[in-house]
């Protein structure tokens, strides 16, 4: 479960930090200068959770608080049936999860 969730927080984050280095020119500096922090966290934070993953507690923890506000901006900015679609699996990822996360007796019914 800890594999899957760590997968899905990393493909949402993924997405969303190459969707903004697409799109960057549309907001303000001061957002921007934001933004390049979290996705410099996210990215080492990806990093330390592959070289460390003894520490998959913690670095999860700050790898969910640091790829937030990335996957909100994308969901909120985004535009087109592509990224709707994107918005839907995204959902279905989450949503699944939560499940997962919530009750890990639904992993033996895959």
């Amino acid at each position: 479960v800890s594999k899957i969730s760590a997968g899905i927080v990393a493909l949402l984050s993924i997405v969303s930090i190459l969707h903004y280095l697409n799109t960057n020119y549309d907001d303000k500096i001061r957002v921007r200068m934001i933004l390049y922090i979290y996705m410099s966290q996210t990215l080492l934070l990806l990093a330390l959770l592959v070289l460390q993953p003894a520490l998959y507690q913690t670095t999860m923890a700050l790898l969910v608080a640091s790829a937030s506000p990335l996957i909100a901006h994308y969901v909120s900015l985004s535009k087109g049936i592509v990224n709707t679609i994107v918005f839907v699996v995204f959902l279905l990822l989450t949503t699944g999860m939560a499940a997962l996360n919530l009750c890990p007796a639904l992993l033996t019914l895959l």
